[in-house]
């Protein structure tokens, strides 16, 4: 699975996946030159889930996906 988003300035973040609690299951270091994330859908359960890119500590880029097998 493939999700693109929105990094300010080339600047490092993290990408973090939370479940239908607010749960973060994984987080990621990311290299602010790029704008796409991968996700091995086989270590996720089935079910929702919501992504955020955090910058400076702040909430740069969010969104949903859904795991379905």
């Amino acid at each position: 699975m493939h999700i693109t988003y929105n990094t300010l300035n080339g600047q490092d973040a993290e990408f973090r996946v939370m479940d239908i609690y607010g749960k973060c299951v994984n987080s990621y270091k990311i290299n602010g030159q790029e704008n796409e994330m991968t996700l091995n859908e086989t270590s996720l359960s089935i079910g929702m889930y919501f992504y955020q890119v955090i910058g400076s500590g702040k909430v740069i880029s969010s969104g949903k996906f859904i795991i379905a097998k």
